[in-house]
């Protein structure tokens, strides 16, 4: 079905399914990242996990699904961030409510802002151990100096604390978090008609 305001979703019921989950995508991704704040796109993705207007506390979302069987996580690429997470049937309504309030209300505290940079850097430095990411990395040099695929994606402390990063992410929020570029997917055990009334 398609939302008032655009955004796409698609929705499955399974009566025999362990597990509710969702899974929202916004068409946008690294490529968009301001220079040289590079890793803007990732730091934004990890910063709406920070707690929103409705549920404040910075870690209520990731124990509610643990607390419910479940499990969330994301991840941003190229031209693409995605979010999602799975948790039981039962919690599945009040789970998808603390999920849509990423997209609705989210609190960027300052707070959780250096505490997320650093977590970024954390992957950031993971990521040096992958071939994977050496080839890509090596594929980006490689390309055109202007295009959109030479940048760095994932950001790391160097590039995520300089100033005017706190406006470049609330400015790549407000420019590209729009529903009309956002896809939904939920799956779970309940009918399709009360899964409409809860995306609606």
């Amino acid at each position: 079905l398609k939302l008032d305001n655009h955004m796409r979703c698609i929705l499955i019921s399974d009566s025999e399914a362990d597990k509710s989950a969702a899974s929202l995508d916004v068409k946008v991704g690294c490529s968009l990242d301001p220079k040289p704040l590079y890793g803007t796109a990732h730091f934004l993705e990890h910063m709406l996990f920070m707690g929103t207007a409705k549920y404040p506390s910075e870690n209520e979302y990731s124990q509610f699904m643990q607390n419910n069987g479940g499990m969330n996580n994301a991840y941003t690429s190229l031209t693409n961030t995605n979010y999602h997470f799975d948790c039981s049937n039962p919690a599945f309504e009040e789970g998808l409510d603390r999920f849509a309030q990423f997209f609705i209300g989210p609190s960027f505290s300052e707070s959780g802002a250096e505490r997320e940079v650093k977590a970024v850097d954390s992957e950031f430095n993971q990521s040096l151990q992958h071939d994977g990411w050496h080839f890509f990395n090596l594929l980006q040099r490689l390309s055109a100096q202007d295009s959109l695929l030479n940048r760095f994606n994932c950001g790391n402390m160097k590039s995520l604390s300089q100033p005017g990063i706190r406006e470049s992410l609330l400015d790549f929020h407000k420019r590209w978090y729009s529903s009309n570029i956002m896809t939904l997917a939920i799956s779970g055990r309940h009918e399709i008609e009360q899964m409409e009334e809860w995306v609606t």
